[in-house]
């Protein structure tokens, strides 16, 4: 049997797997070296592939950012400083595999659905929640595509118009700028005054009831989450919403919390009626994503 390398690109970590069929063999997870992204991608498919002696099946690459999956451009990775870029015929240069792109969110909404066995496919949302946060819609067994498939950028809505809170993109006010894991990194380390991604760390303390002041920081972080969340679900009223990425055991720690915000915030037609999903996957999510792409499981 031919391997399926799969490749999450995040705008702090690179993951990536080595699947057989649906069975997950190999996982790494290094840092996004972002001012040299590609030539850090190349190196990853070569010494997997030198590896598996050539012996793969596809390549599958997920992206933060806005992708035409079709032509395999990214229109926009912001946090890549990648504009229009045609990442499949660029790869194709140095490797002689099926490659495809599709951007994260959507990677890790087909994960999510895999993780539920395709439960649900008629009107389902997932929610990425790391470095920035992202959405991806499914609906009636099909991938939403906005008119100039840049959309849904729900990590860059407006949630705050406290000026301190400014986002990666360069407004100020969005909701990657207040609940993303980047912030939290900032809001963290400040508080700290050290350096690194201690959001790990952090969660443990506050596991162990050692730091109120951290405690406080992940809270106003789910609070304006939760409030974005019950945002959307108000205006789209999924079957359900997945919740996936880097900060799941976050969610996974603190999803009391953010069901009763939810709960509290949708329109009062919705209460008790919303149903919330951590994906079993968590941060893996658009890998298993993008291998059932790779395998044929379903179709973008």
């Amino acid at each position: 049997m031919k391997s399926n390398i799969c490749i999450d690109i995040g705008g702090s970590y690179i993951k990536y797997a080595v699947f057989y069929g649906q069975i997950l063999k190999k996982y790494n997870l290094v840092s996004t070296d972002r001012a040299n992204v590609l030539n850090q991608l190349k190196d990853i498919i070569k010494s997997i592939s030198e590896n598996e002696n050539d012996n793969v099946n596809s390549v599958g690459i997920s992206i933060p950012g806005a992708v035409d999956i079709e032509k395999g451009i990214i229109i926009h990775a912001i946090n890549l400083n990648l504009y229009n870029f045609d990442m499949v015929n660029y790869l194709k240069k140095y490797f002689n595999f099926n490659i495809f792109i599709i951007s994260d969110r959507d990677a890790g909404l087909i994960g999510c659905l895999k993780s539920e066995n395709f439960k649900f496919t008629k009107n389902v949302l997932a929610v990425s929640w790391g470095t920035g946060i992202a959405l991806s819609i499914f609906q009636n067994n099909k991938l939403y595509r906005s008119a100039n498939k840049i959309a849904p950028e729900f990590g860059h809505t407006y949630i705050s118009d406290n000026e301190k809170y400014v986002c990666f993109c360069g407004k100020k006010g969005c909701l990657n700028a207040i609940s993303g894991a980047q912030a939290m990194r900032n809001s963290i380390n400040k508080y700290l005054k050290i350096s690194g991604d201690n959001i790990e760390s952090s969660l443990n303390y506050i596991k162990e009831n050692k730091d109120e002041n951290l405690n406080k920081i992940f809270k106003n972080s789910i609070y304006y989450f939760s409030k974005a969340i019950a945002n959307i679900y108000t205006t789209l009223d999924p079957e359900c919403l997945f919740i996936w990425g880097g900060m799941t055991d976050a969610a996974r720690y603190f999803f009391d919390d953010i069901k009763n915000i939810v709960n509290d915030s949708v329109h009062k037609s919705l209460k008790n009626k919303n149903k919330i999903i951590i994906s079993k996957y968590g941060r893996k999510s658009a890998l298993y994503g993008i291998n059932t792409i790779a395998n044929h499981e379903i179709e973008i």
